[in-house]
């Protein structure tokens, strides 16, 4: 194991390189990327469970709840610090401007939250019948792992905007869940142009080119 996973946002994943020397992987241990695209990876067939036939890009929905869930956290979080804090004589919740951020910001993730949970109920029900998913379901899958994460980071800019200096300190869980949702939000899959281009074009009556779904 390398200690490589020195970065400004998801810390805490421990995504470490690993090097591996003269280490034969026997045939049942590959699977076809084909096959793992399509949720036909070996372990679907010696496993029921729907979430093992799971294509890998709409596992995204998994990814981007994480960026939902710290923006959630951002929310909760940015209330407490808010409460009974004081500036230029006032007190920081009685700020007409504070209250709005913290009602869009709480919309937001709400919004993205709703928008995650749909898809991956629809994806599970699919998948519970053993029935694979389509090409449609698995665009609409990437178009909305990307928004929710585009409308977490969204919310998070929000709010970090008007935390004041107390967001910024590094003993401020605010500080961290906003750099965290950045580099979610900076992974290749759930940038918003790569994410929706292929609904988009299924929208547009083409299908999407292959492997972008």
């Amino acid at each position: 194991m390398i200690d490589d996973w020195h970065v400004a946002g998801l810390a805490g994943t421990g995504s470490k390189s690993i090097e591996l020397d003269d280490v034969f992987v026997p045939h049942h241990r590959a699977i076809p990327a084909r096959e793992a695209t399509e949720g036909r990876a070996h372990a679907s067939v010696r496993d029921p469970a729907p979430v093992y036939r799971m294509p890998p890009r709409s596992a995204g929905l998994a990814l981007a709840s994480v960026a939902v869930g710290a923006a959630a956290g951002m929310v909760e979080e940015f209330g407490r610090a808010a409460a009974g804090r004081v500036s230029r004589g006032g007190a920081v919740t009685d700020d007409k401007w504070i209250q709005l951020q913290a009602a869009e910001a709480a919309a937001i993730v709400a919004t993205a939250r709703a928008m995650l949970l749909d898809a991956a109920s629809a994806t599970m029900a699919t998948l519970a019948t053993g029935a694979a998913l389509d090409v449609m379901r698995r665009s609409l899958n990437k178009r909305d792992s990307g928004h929710a994460v585009r409308l977490a980071r969204e919310a998070a800019d929000k709010l970090l905007a008007v935390a004041g200096g107390d967001g910024l300190r590094l003993e401020s869980s605010l500080q961290r869940h906003f750099r965290d949702i950045h580099a979610v939000a900076a992974h290749a899959a759930l940038r918003w142009e790569i994410a929706a281009a292929p609904f988009g074009r299924i929208a547009l009556g083409l299908q999407p080119l292959d492997g972008t779904y």
